[in-house]
């Protein structure tokens, strides 16, 4: 047996001592396996052992009553297994691994693949940031959790999976509708085998009382009390605010005077067994509460989904502008405002700098396909971000775009700006500039709509005061303390999800917004302007 397997059943081993960090005596045994004809035994796609205390017997079963099969994958079938293990027989299966080479947790072999022990890791609950690893730990919602895992590192025996990123996230849809397990977002832990030891020996609260960060721990009423240590730091802007530390046996302590502002990390330290029995993320405290509030409206606006006038007719449900309330007064906001001011602005650089993306028609299956997902992005992202004032550009701007688009905004009278050059595609659609304005004038003012809370003017950038463009995109101006933002669409709205193209925040939006702008005030005259509403 190999010195890393050694010590993981050393840890196995003080973690599953009772009183340690629980009192487990049973393991739930979950398994997500592989079954292809042909092959004796099933792969496994992803296992999870959970510590239980007064685990209650259960017949070993598969949780899915139907196969379940995915698409594209018709010589394989999927199931979910589980079954109830004492301690002692998952460490026995543990050892007979490490012997053998071959996994065996019940009466039947499990295919692997080359799974490497390692260490072990405290797991805590999500705070601030959701922590990754808890899309498959089960109920790590107090102290948190010790997890030792089996990693398959280069992962054979299911490439044939992580090679299929569709294949991989309806599997993670349709498991995740039986048991809650999200493992398409950790596709780096199929193959792997995790065993999960959740704090329950002792509880700690972290949290505040009269301006001081306080920490209260009750122990398990079978556990016998133990001196432990308890942390706290509160940390603002990268520098430590305050730091705390405490012996402490059972009641409440309080860690951290006046801790201010900033995020507050806790910790309590079992420096007789050397491990964490209790750990915080970064957690912030209210003491100001900004409130968004907005009247929805009673009716529904109402516009036909296409230009046909036998079209179905599309409902948003409108809502106002949201307005600011504060709750609360918070003493340290005068040095906090400015500092979060330049804080948002390093963040805003560091994002722009990612350079992420959503790419549509990346496959030959999926041209044509993508059409409604490009769609729904870009009304999603006007949901999100339209409140205040939406700007749509677009050499090839017509009034099916708009209806696609700038009508689906559900903030009742948000100023909306729509650009055209009045391109069309086809050479038998080409008119003469001013009939096709008229002509896109007459399809918008004609709609079966009731038009409510539309504020929209369309525009074209052509004629001597205007000039020609190429670049399309989805503008949200500047408003108060809000900065711009921008999408470069990566080809016209009447074109997305059709063919390959990519979606795209963009560096520097408040330069976009100021061009659009330059060119929207010099085509400002009736020559130039389509449609408007209200007029």
């Amino acid at each position: 047996m190999a010195d890393q397997d050694a010590e993981f059943l050393s840890q196995f081993d003080l973690l599953s001592s009772p009183g340690v960090v629980g009192l487990f005596d049973h393991f739930e045994l979950v398994e997500v396996l592989a079954f292809r004809a042909g092959c004796p035994d099933p792969t496994n796609i992803f296992t999870i052992a959970v510590g239980l205390e007064n685990g209650n017997p259960c017949t070993a079963e598969f949780l899915n009553d139907k196969r379940i099969r995915i698409a594209g994958l018709k010589d394989r079938f999927f199931g979910i297994y589980r079954s109830l293990l004492r301690v002692d027989d998952l460490r026995a299966a543990l050892e007979h691994f490490f012997d053998n080479g071959v996994w065996k947790p019940a009466a039947e072999s499990v295919s692997v693949g080359n799974l490497v022990a390692v260490e072990k890791r405290f797991v805590p609950a999500d705070s601030i940031d959701q922590i990754g690893l808890n899309r498959v730990t089960k109920n790590n919602f107090f102290n948190g959790c010790y997890l030792l895992e089996l990693f398959d590192l280069n992962k054979p025996s299911v490439r044939w999976l992580t090679d299929n990123p569709p294949a991989l996230q309806e599997l993670s849809r349709k498991v995740s509708e039986i048991i809650p397990l999200e493992f398409a977002s950790l596709s780096d832990r199929l193959g792997n085998i995790i065993i999960q030891f959740p704090i329950d020996a002792v509880r700690a609260q972290f949290g505040i009382g009269g301006g001081n960060y306080q920490v209260e721990v009750a122990w398990h009423p079978q556990v016998e009390e133990r001196e432990l240590i308890a942390t706290a730091t509160s940390e603002h802007d990268k520098s430590i605010i305050t730091f705390g530390q405490r012996k402490i046996l059972s009641g409440q302590t309080t860690l951290c005077p006046n801790v201010g502002y900033g995020t507050l990390q806790g910790f309590l330290w079992d420096a007789g067994n050397d491990l964490l029995l209790a750990a915080t993320g970064e957690i912030a405290f209210l003491r100001t509460m900004s409130l968004n509030s907005a009247v929805t409206g009673p009716e529904p606006r109402v516009f036909p989904a296409t230009l046909d006038p036998d079209a179905r007719q599309e409902r948003v449900w409108l809502s106002s502008f949201p307005e600011l309330n504060l709750i609360g007064s918070d003493p340290t906001k005068s040095i906090a405002e400015p500092i979060g001011a330049r804080i948002f602005e390093e963040e805003q650089d560091n994002l722009a700098r990612q350079h992420e993306f959503v790419q549509y028609a990346a496959e030959p299956k999926s041209r044509g396909v993508d059409r409604q997902r490009a769609l729904d992005d870009l009304r999603e992202l006007i949901c999100s971000h339209g409140a205040q004032g939406v700007w749509l550009w677009d050499p090839f701007l017509g009034p099916q775009d708009i209806l696609d688009t700038l009508f689906c905004n559900p903030t009742s009278n948000a100023p909306m700006r729509a650009l055209t050059f009045l391109k069309v595609r086809s050479d038998v659609e080409k008119k003469a500039n001013a009939d096709l304005a008229a002509s896109y004038r007459h399809k918008l003012s004609s709609l079966q709509s009731n038009y409510l809370g539309i504020n929209i003017e369309f525009r074209s950038g052509h004629g001597p005061q205007g000039w020609q463009f190429h670049d399309r995109f989805l503008i949200f101006p500047k408003s108060g303390d809000k900065a711009a933002k921008a999408w470069s669409l990566g080809t016209s709205v009447n074109g997305v999800g059709n063919s390959h193209h990519i979606l795209q925040q963009v560096d520097n939006a408040q330069f976009i917004a100021h061009a659009f702008q330059r060119l929207w005030s010099a085509v400002d005259g009736p020559a130039n302007l389509i449609w408007k509403f209200p007029e």
